[in-house]
């Protein structure tokens, strides 16, 4: 974290803002965020236009049935193809092929394909070249706005929170008051629901951002922050698992795996016989002093009761780094060193389709490369 930077932390009532409607139960809704974009389409002409009469003829009456206008010009030295937009028009050049198909960047339609095609157009007026905020790998937040969320939630959370519910968990929570919270219709249906088993969960020695992706999973949700044009920056309570591009639980390391942990690849001897799994992880944890957390929620929807499984190891030295691969492999889970935004390292354990979704997101990122986007 940058020295000099100072955080001022309210505590995140669950009221909503004046600014945001409500569900009707006190949780604010998650504003409008798509503005719908004018599409303009233009296709070039690969052949001379008098043999392509036909083909365009063909084309024009397909444009026509949706409403949608379109010009041909002639393909010339420099005309390129694409998609491109400028402020709230996206220009759409595609290039109509001699053999009547129409080619637009990288999609290939022929006249049979309209309403794939009309569907296509159809996403790019509602959301723009850049497709779905939602599904953006920075939320449709600038680099300056992404950098400074990162600051924000990288606060620490500072004490355990009751997982009596999601609207507790989040009234617990030192969020920044720069971060209104907002829910999505299935999250907010969610919000009061408790859980099963430990009334509180100690997350204190985690960041803001880490600590909140810990417990929301806990109710099978996690966060988005996100920029509205008028209201701000805001976090998104939503439904979903790790493959559903929300803020992650935790980062890759910074640093190779010897330095940020290195009791994980020390060899120790190991001797199980009949262990619980979940002991075992967490003596883990225990040996290498990092806290640990387990994605319950994840485990149970995949059929996985860890409480239940039990392992066997024969007697040797072995580093807990391999033991955890082992276990990994044997149990379909996904236990990793994760790191949270203020640098601390954490186990965390999800199911290893849980785990390939992070790494696929994630994996390749470390958090100083996130920062400086």
């Amino acid at each position: 974290m940058a020295a000099g930077v100072t955080f001022v932390f309210l505590f995140c009532g669950i009221p909503a803002n004046a600014a945001f409607e409500s569900d009707g139960g006190g949780l604010p809704r998650t504003p409008e965020l798509e503005t719908p974009c004018r599409v303009e389409l233009t296709l070039l002409i690969s052949d001379s236009p008098a043999a392509q009469v036909r083909t365009t003829q063909n084309w024009t009456r397909v444009f026509q049935k949706t409403g949608r206008a379109v010009r041909f010009e002639p393909q010339r030295p420099g005309r390129t193809a694409g998609i491109r937009q400028r402020g709230q028009f996206v220009q759409v050049v595609g290039v109509l092929k001699r053999d009547g198909s129409l080619e637009i960047d990288g999609r290939r339609y022929r006249l049979s394909d309209e309403a794939e095609l009309e569907g296509w157009l159809e996403k790019l007026a509602r959301y723009g070249a850049a497709g779905p905020i939602r599904q953006r790998p920075t939320w449709g937040l600038s680099d300056e706005e992404y950098g400074h969320v990162l600051k924000l939630l990288s606060g620490p959370v500072g004490q355990d929170v009751p997982l009596t519910g999601m609207a507790d968990a989040l009234q617990a929570m030192p969020l920044p008051s720069e971060l209104t919270v907002t829910w999505s219709p299935e999250a907010a249906r969610r919000a009061f629901r408790a859980v099963a088993g430990s009334e509180r969960l100690d997350v204190g020695m985690l960041s803001c951002g880490s600590g909140l992706a810990v417990i929301l999973a806990r109710f099978g949700c996690g966060f988005r922050p996100l920029k509205h044009p008028d209201r701000g920056l805001f976090l998104e309570i939503d439904v979903g698992t790790e493959a559903d591009n929300f803020w992650p639980v935790g980062w890759k390391p910074q640093q190779p795996l010897a330095q940020a942990a290195p009791a994980m690849l020390k060899p120790v001897h190991v001797d199980l016989d009949d262990s619980e799994l979940e002991s075992v992880i967490f003596a883990v944890a225990d040996h290498t002093q990092m806290p640990c957390f387990v994605s319950r929620q994840s485990l149970e929807n995949a059929g996985i009761e860890i409480g239940r499984l039990r392992t066997s190891r024969r007697p040797g030295r072995l580093s807990p780094w391999r033991l955890l691969r082992l276990l990994n492999s044997r149990h379909g889970l996904g236990i990793s060193v994760r790191m949270d935004e203020s640098g601390q390292p954490f186990l965390w354990c999800t199911t290893s389709e849980e785990h390939r979704a992070w790494s696929k997101r994630f994996g390749s990122v470390r958090l100083q490369q996130a920062g400086d986007r």
